[in-house]
């Protein structure tokens, strides 16, 4: 139960992380694509 917790709290500090990065590169390849 502890390390499920631990796991799911480093999960919820990544995952945001982890989208914004995704988000920007999506928006410089569309850059790229509508230039």
């Amino acid at each position: 139960m502890k390390e499920h917790f631990g796991s799911s709290r480093l999960t919820s500090i990544l995952l945001p992380g982890l989208l914004s990065q995704g988000n920007r590169g999506i928006a410089i390849s569309r850059h790229r694509g509508s230039h």
